[in-house]
């Protein structure tokens, strides 16, 4: 934003200059860069230059509008794809080959790494430990015991005569 603004200073500056050079200064002239050059040229460099800036900051305008719009446009054909591809894995098979017409490969798994493998028996062991948790043959050796029923308190029958 502070490019433009500094621009938009400059082309003020120079649009000033254009239009009051003429009046100010009628038969000047100037030499630029070892260049000489009348004030009706010098006036319709600035002319020149203050159109490109103006015709700059159009385009950047229409940039701006086209990024945006192909954003949306992208999104929009990324969740269209995974539609269109998992329809046709669905009704066509990952391996026919109009699967394959499409552009699609089937998926693959990745086999894991035996890195991998040793890691996730670790996991599962620390997990079983922390859950205090058994595998199926020792479930197998472990049986519930129903408790047997507290008897029930005697108590000596009084008999009277």
């Amino acid at each position: 934003m502070a490019e433009s603004k500094r621009v938009s200073l400059v082309v003020q500056s120079e649009q000033t200059i254009a239009d009051n050079l003429p009046t100010a200064m009628p038969d000047a002239v100037f030499v630029v860069n070892g260049q000489t050059l009348t004030t009706a040229q010098v006036e319709a460099g600035y002319k020149l230059h203050i159109a490109n800036e103006a015709q700059l900051i159009a385009l950047r305008a229409q940039l701006r509008n086209a990024v945006s719009a192909i954003k949306a446009e992208r999104k929009l054909m990324a969740a269209t794809t995974i539609v269109v591809r998992a329809s046709a894995a669905s009704s066509l098979g990952q391996t026919s080959s109009g699967f394959a017409s499409l552009g699609f490969e089937p998926r693959t798994r990745k086999p894991p790494t035996p890195a991998v493998k040793v890691g996730a028996i670790a996991k599962g062991a620390a997990t079983r430990v922390a859950r205090h948790t058994v595998g199926p043959s020792e479930k197998a050796k472990i049986h519930g015991t129903v408790p047997e029923p507290a008897p029930a308190p005697v108590t000596p029958s009084v008999v009277t005569k």
